[in-house]
């Protein structure tokens, strides 16, 4: 793929292109702005007269209203410290010994919130929505395995239901506990869940054991599933953490999740290292060989197997086509950098709020729910001092295309091993400066295949 920069270029007297690369593939191209991540198709003729400056005032419009001209300084901020995403944690207890787990609920002792805590929670969270005309949220009961506490989950819901806000339960549960009772009642509920999975019966039991290594995590996953099945859901997302043990196996586990699970829709999470996980440091994905292969193996699989008529994408490919796209803002993780803390926070039973769910550890702590200040404005103060808001991006990240983006990547990983004298998510920078590029190329070359991997949201004429 073809691609030329143009810095300060001149396009006639009042309009100028501060920052863009051009990406070239035959006879069409994608002008492309770095500084606010939009950008605009071409074909060979109108390239030519883009660069001779002779564009007429129908082609100048155009540019405008993609915004070709404008640099980041006409970005909304997102950063407005106004979550709608809220994180509830229910329980530190887990029924499974996930080899890559984020929390150390293998080492603090095991407490699960009570009815009284989780009502004052819920009712801070209600005045906050009142009092900063916050009208539409999502609520995450965390854990833990979250369905330990699921009489909590019923619970939350019996107390949003009393409110005239619009509120979505989002449950992100591993699926052992989810019974034909359960099952019923979260569908019942209009309960959105999303269904951890690594893969086939030897990876998910190689990855996600059972703490007592004896029950099959796979099979009991399954009966999760058919369970939500039975009880009306149609569409199950699944989450599968990619690691050095099964990225090689991308083949064998989309064939399960396509043709045996029978999924539309999973998420591949490639793996980052912690500290509560000593596994993590081995497992984690870094090499550039093997995630190209992975992505291209992904991508293929998905334009195969929509062209066969079978409908399926994967939710991170599709947010990073519609970043490119569609201008999209709305991934909390992937789209304008970061945005932990300020669209979203995490609340333990104490009250103690933290701007992740990855990291409710005391040094990025933002203060608590019962305390005399706003949620807004312990944001904001707590952006001064705490680590998790500094700046992720390095100097050379401002040459990086994708910076709009990504903004040094995830906060949580940057904090997790910024004692290794890394400033910056490398893993995330590795992704996108494989991954965008790959797309790119991709809607140059076979534009019927975004239509594929964005679930038929983007089509390129």
């Amino acid at each position: 793929m073809y691609t030329k920069t143009l810095t300060n270029y001149t396009i006639c007297k009042e309009f100028t292109i501060k920052r863009a690369i051009i990406f070239n593939e035959n006879d069409v191209s994608y002008l492309y702005n770095t500084l606010n991540g939009r950008g605009l198709f071409l074909k060979e003729s109108l390239l030519k007269k883009l660069l001779n400056g002779k564009v007429d005032e129908n082609f100048l419009f155009l540019m405008i209203q993609r915004g070709i001209f404008e640099t980041n300084d006409n970005i909304i901020d997102l950063h407005d410290s106004k979550p709608t995403f809220f994180l509830i944690n229910l329980t530190d207890s887990c029924n499974l010994r996930c080899m890559y787990c984020f929390r150390d609920v293998h080492i603090k002792e095991s407490v699960n919130i009570n009815s009284n805590e989780l009502k004052k929670i819920c009712q801070k969270i209600i005045e906050y929505c009142k009092n900063h005309k916050v009208n539409r949220i999502f609520v995450q009961p965390w854990g833990g395995e979250p369905l330990i506490s699921y009489e909590k989950i019923i619970e939350i819901d019996d107390i949003f239901r009393q409110t005239d806000l619009e509120y979505q339960i989002v449950l992100s549960t591993n699926a052992t506990l989810v019974t034909s009772e359960v099952a019923r009642a979260l569908f019942h509920r209009k309960v959105h869940v999303g269904i951890s999975l690594d893969g086939n019966e030897e990876l998910q039991n190689l990855q996600r054991p059972f703490k007592n290594r004896e029950t099959n995590s796979f099979q009991e996953v399954c009966k999760g599933i058919q369970n939500l099945r039975d009880a009306g859901y149609g569409d199950i997302g699944v989450i599968c953490t990619i690691t050095k043990i099964n990225i090689d196996r991308i083949e064998d586990i989309l064939n399960v999740f396509i043709n045996e699970i029978k999924l539309h829709t999973v998420k591949l999470n490639l793996v980052k290292t912690n500290p509560f996980s000593p596994e993590s440091e081995y497992i984690a994905v870094s090499d550039t060989d093997k995630i190209n292969r992975f992505y291209d193996v992904l991508i293929d699989t998905i334009i195969n197997t929509n062209r066969r008529g079978y409908n399926f994408f994967e939710r991170n490919l599709c947010d990073k086509i519609v970043n490119l796209f569609g201008n999209n803002t709305g991934n909390i993780c992937v789209s304008r950098g970061c945005l932990g803390g300020d669209k979203m926070i995490a609340v333990n039973r104490q009250g103690d709020i933290f701007p992740c769910d990855l990291v409710d550890v005391e040094k990025v702590k933002i203060g608590n729910l019962f305390s005399d200040f706003t949620v807004p404005d312990m944001i904001e103060q707590s952006k001064k001092e705490n680590p998790f808001f500094q700046s992720n991006v390095m100097e050379i990240c401002n040459e990086c295309p994708w910076k709009i983006y990504c903004e040094g990547g995830c906060s949580a990983s940057v904090i997790y091993n910024g004692e290794k004298g890394q400033c910056v998510d490398h893993l995330e920078c590795r992704i996108n400066q494989i991954l965008y590029p790959k797309l790119l190329s991709l809607a140059l070359k076979n534009p019927e295949a975004i239509w594929y991997l964005t679930n038929k949201k983007i089509k390129i004429l």
